[in-house]
């Protein structure tokens, strides 16, 4: 009942022309429960099983790979390498000496010292590059700097080098703000394994869940399964749309590894990834690892106004989690944590019935029919 409901929701959803195709997986209790796809992953190829969106379609799973960036720092905690409370700079010695924009505009130095934890959260004041002002333009000068750089020296640990000598937002810990604290987080890690990124995700979490479609840039067994990213011109009419990052000098990269936004992945796998989160870990983590990885971290002075604003969800360690279903319209247990994409794909764990949930896309703004798909599940 469930998987005919979801074929229909989706073939509606590309017939209306949402997307050029899309695919939904969900388990319960550790079984496949439905799976549906429609549509193709790239308009004008042959038709055929190649073309066709599945569950073998690969995709830029961008901010979903914030998740899979927070649990490679997970198991820094876990090895007594990192704590919430480390101080960035510990680590990373660029981020010193902080600075902090005033009210007018003015920079000084930083009261509060960096921490892990405002990382994890989005409270370090760390924008993304489109950000106004002087901070942004700071960053857009950092980043415009690195692409005089040969592309085999812009890497993961130089990126976030740079950015420490950027200044910030607000005083880390007061504000919520989307950014580049992933990518920082990226940089720790290669920091403190001497390892890049890409290598030590894949030692840590890839290779023990056999996940073996998921990497930054597609490998080349990936490459002939890749969806093509559209969006909507002012017609209506579907556009290709190939940005990467959108930043020249880390698109031509050959070795940067983007731990907000860079790795490629199928439903599949990140269904292996989900069910690890939702399962408590499985040996990848601790169980009290994910506890907290999954609850509301946000500090007080931030927290209720976020979680109003936000259906009800709190941010726990670059994931978004349910705490209070009062305000949730999709009906989704207490708990329920996850992350989603720029290009549309979605991940989310609701442990307390079971479920986990990976959809994908590839369109410019992301689109899913979230409420419908839930709907089934609360109606089931």
């Amino acid at each position: 009942m469930i998987q005919e409901k979801y074929q229909e929701i989706l073939d509606r959803f590309v017939r209306d022309g949402h997307c050029a195709g899309c695919a939904v997986l969900l388990y319960k209790d550790g079984k496949e429960l439905a799976y549906a796809a429609s549509g193709v992953r790239e308009f004008g190829l042959p038709d055929g099983a190649e073309n066709a969106f599945s569950r073998k379609t690969v995709m830029l799973m961008y901010s979903m790979t914030k998740v899979v960036t927070s649990a490679a720092v997970m198991t820094l905690f876990d090895k007594g390498l990192l704590t919430p409370e480390t101080a960035v700079c510990e680590v990373i010695p660029e981020f010193a000496d902080l600075r902090v924009v005033s009210r007018d505009g003015s920079l000084r130095k930083a009261e509060n010292v960096l921490r892990v934890k405002h990382l994890l959260t989005m409270t370090s004041g760390i924008p993304y590059q489109w950000e106004g002002g002087v901070v942004g333009d700071e960053i857009r000068a950092m980043l415009a700097e690195l692409e005089t750089l040969p592309p085999e020296n812009v890497t993961t640990l130089e990126l976030v080098r740079r950015i420490g000598k950027c200044p910030v937002m607000f005083e880390p810990g007061t504000g919520y703000l989307y950014g580049l604290s992933a990518d920082v987080l990226g940089g720790i890690v290669v920091a403190l394994t001497g390892m890049e990124l890409r290598d030590y995700m894949k030692k840590t979490i890839f290779d023990p869940l056999g996940m073996t479609d998921t990497a930054f840039r597609p490998l080349p067994h990936m490459q002939n399964r890749v969806a093509r990213k559209y969006s909507r011109d002012e017609n209506g009419a579907f556009t290709p749309n190939d940005m990467y990052m959108g930043v020249p000098a880390i698109d031509r990269s050959p070795v940067i590894d983007m731990g907000g936004s860079g790795l490629y992945s199928t439903i599949d796998d990140f269904m292996r990834f989900g069910e690890m989160l939702r399962k408590g870990g499985m040996g990848i983590l601790r169980e009290e690892t994910v506890r907290e990885m999954s609850k509301n971290q946000l500090p007080e002075c931030i927290s209720a106004e976020y979680i109003r604003n936000n259906g009800g969800r709190g941010y726990g360690y670059l994931v978004g989690t349910l705490v209070d279903p009062s305000l949730d319209s999709l009906g989704d247990g207490i708990g329920t944590f996850g992350w989603g994409g720029m290009a549309g794909t979605e991940l989310r764990m609701d442990p307390a019935r079971g479920y986990t949930m990976v959809w994908g896309v590839q369109r410019f703004p992301g689109c899913c029919p979230l409420g419908e798909l839930t709907d089934v599940l609360k109606n089931a």
